[in-house]
């Protein structure tokens, strides 16, 4: 019940350049609610399998797609006599030994084990975008700010519970993900620098986010954040983030990382935000830029896009 494009030899590098009993496609997709997610470190280890649940805890959209390179290795390790469930039975444990990795693609994956999603795989074979989301293929992206024009704008958000979507947000990165349009977040993140806010707390308030989203049904395809401030002289403020840098926006080094790492065209893309900044970061990475006036400047933008 899957029907996929990717191209396989990036995955299988990484299989064999971290000697990795196990390694799983991983996505964002749709419906995390009802998909089996996974934990995964800095390093592309998956640290545990989170159950299916639609009252499920925050957590980044991170879903077992359901494809596995499997080194022989594995079974020798976890041998059994007769049938076995693969994902009970040897994925599940292998956890404890520190090598199943994750390989995380924003090629085409889908699930169509509902009537739902079995006419939007359809819909998406008819117009090609199956074959276009392959890695050999430059790619489309939306890229998007974070405060003010996925959720309402607070000053220093450093807590989940901080996070509120505005209206029509999620609805926005939906039909952004059924276009085909890679969706990537860009925001900037002076509470790092400052003191107030850890990485490792960031990442909760981002789980946060994408859990709002998914529960509407959308999702980011990848969030990129800049920790860094130029100013000093504030209490507790982190010395090794407190430098200029060509991360922040106005400056475009989030954009071009992307670019770079999900093989996305820049002048084929956008830049939308509720700031100056954001219109720079967009033109000066060759992106077309769209400023937001309101909330539901949002939707109407997203809406008025062609499929790729």
């Amino acid at each position: 019940d899957l029907i996929f494009d990717f191209s396989l030899e990036p995955m299988l590098r990484q299989h064999q350049q971290n000697r990795a009993l196990a390694t799983l496609f991983v996505h964002p997709n749709a419906h995390p609610c009802d998909s089996t997610r996974v934990c995964v470190a800095a390093n592309a280890r998956i640290c545990a399998f989170l159950p299916k649940a639609p009252d499920r805890k925050d957590g980044a959209n991170l879903s077992n797609a359901g494809i596995q390179i499997l080194s022989l290795e594995l079974l020798k390790l976890f041998p059994r006599e007769g049938k076995a469930d693969l994902d009970k039975d040897l994925l599940r444990p292998a956890v404890n030994t520190g090598r199943l990795f994750a390989y995380k693609s924003t090629e085409y994956v889908r699930d169509m084990g509902t009537p739902e999603r079995y006419a939007q795989v359809q819909t998406d074979v008819a117009s090609g975008l199956v074959r276009r989301r392959n890695r050999s293929f430059a790619q489309k992206a939306v890229f998007l700010d974070r405060d003010g024009t996925l959720n309402v704008y607070r000053e220093h958000i450093t807590k989940p519970e901080q996070i509120e979507l505005l209206p029509g947000a999620a609805k926005a990165i939906a039909a952004l993900n059924r276009k085909g349009y890679l969706t990537v977040l860009v925001t900037n993140q002076p509470v790092i620098a400052k003191g107030m806010c850890t990485q490792a707390q960031l990442r909760t308030v981002h789980d946060r986010l994408e859990t709002l989203l998914g529960k509407e049904g959308a999702y980011l395809d990848a969030i990129y954040f800049c920790p860094h401030h130029p100013e000093k002289g504030f209490a507790g403020e982190c010395p090794e983030h407190k430098i200029p840098c060509a991360c922040r926006k106005p400056s475009p080094g989030m954009l071009l990382q992307a670019a770079e790492d999900l093989h996305i065209s820049l002048c084929e893309s956008y830049m939308i935000g509720d700031s100056d900044r954001d219109v720079q970061a967009g033109r000066r990475a060759g992106c077309t830029p769209v400023l937001l006036h309101s909330s539901a400047d949002l939707y109407a933008f997203t809406a008025s896009l062609p499929p790729v």
